[in-house]
């Protein structure tokens, strides 16, 4: 009865939180978006499985297990589209992808051998419990394996800048929350399956009343904090908050992002004054506090992207024609513009 509570609690939820995903489309990156709709999706039917059809989805009658388990092959692919930094770890993906293949084909091998089409393979006869109730091997696995692209998800969510503390981002920090959720699921489930007393009547519900519960705050986390314009900030600008998300610092983003603003190289201060009728020390104020760069480097970072987009989309263009088009006066403007700023 609790577990179906608690399923429902979820349900509502999920439900919200897709609501809020889908208001949130114009904008945000559309795929991402997809993926957040997908995970809570995810999170809601493992669930259901587990909490109606109890020790039946963890360990019974194999159409049911195989719904359980493919949610679980599924969730490496789902979490990297949705979590990996653009550019960086590209091996990632298809390590996902590839790990889900092999799953898939492991659990596509172990219900045709349990119906007589071909024969028994120890090797992949892994997913479900074995006939003694102990945890299959390859679910085992597919557990450290998850946990592995977790814990890579993970380490790029800590700034770590000596001497000062692990810093996590404001605008990253629901990321940073779920995948630590998701990673100390992992451990706990392998912990169980390793040093648990698998014959125990109680053993299958402590790892449903677990999973449940870890999706439970999944998706309070989702809702929370996945959901909201702080968050989509910077997956739409590229520019991580530094304070709370406010107006202010949404229009003048909004106005040094328009190409016609930023192609121009004489573009300053002055102008952005007089299109929004603030002070020059007003705008400086906005940016260092809410972004902790200066006005020039905001700028630069638009015109930086704006040059590799039409690398991709222009590619007949020369490189200083796509300096030009993006605001830089020249080679050495662009140059120092990619510079680390220290400190920053």
């Amino acid at each position: 009865m609790i577990l179906k509570l608690l399923f429902l609690i979820l349900m509502l939820l999920s439900l919200i939180g897709l609501g809020r995903a889908m208001s949130m489309m114009r904008y945000q990156n559309k795929m991402k978006l997809i993926s957040l709709g997908i995970k809570s999706t995810l999170n809601t039917l493992s669930v259901a499985v587990v909490a109606f059809y109890g020790d039946m989805a963890l360990h019974g009658q194999d159409p049911m297990n195989s719904l359980r388990v493919l949610f679980v092959i599924a969730n490496p692919i789902v979490l990297t589209i949705l979590f990996k930094p653009r550019g960086r770890d590209r091996w990632l993906m298809p390590v996902s992808i590839s790990g889900a293949l092999a799953g898939t084909s492991a659990l596509a091998y172990e219900l045709l051998s349990r119906a007589g089409y071909v024969p028994e393979w120890s090797a992949l006869d892994g997913w479900f419990p074995d006939a003694t109730q102990n945890v299959g091997r390859i679910s085992t696995v597919y557990v450290i394996f998850v946990g592995s692209v977790l814990a890579v998800l993970l380490r790029h969510k800590i700034s770590w800048r000596w001497p000062s503390l692990p810093y996590v981002n404001r605008s990253t920090r629901w990321e940073f929350y779920y995948l630590l959720n998701g990673f100390t699921r992992c451990v706990l489930l392998l912990l169980m399956v390793l040093w648990g007393d698998h014959q125990s009547a109680n053993f299958y519900r402590l790892i449903a009343a677990t999973v449940i519960l870890s999706f439970v705050i999944d998706s309070i986390v989702l809702l929370v904090y996945g959901t909201n314009r702080e968050v989509f900030f910077q997956s739409e600008h590229g520019l991580p908050l530094r304070a709370t998300w406010n107006p202010d610092v949404e229009l003048l983003v909004h106005l040094l992002k328009d190409p016609r603003n930023f192609s121009n190289s004489r573009y300053s201060l002055n102008e952005v004054g007089q299109t929004l009728g603030w002070s020059s020390d007003r705008i400086s104020k906005v940016v260092r506090r809410d972004l902790g760069m200066t006005f020039k480097q905001v700028l630069n970072h638009f015109r930086i992207a704006h040059v590799a987009h039409l690398e991709l989309t222009h590619p007949e263009l020369t490189k200083l024609e796509r300096l030009q088009r993006s605001g830089f006066a020249s080679y050495a403007s662009y140059h120092l513009a990619r510079k680390p700023v220290p400190g920053n």
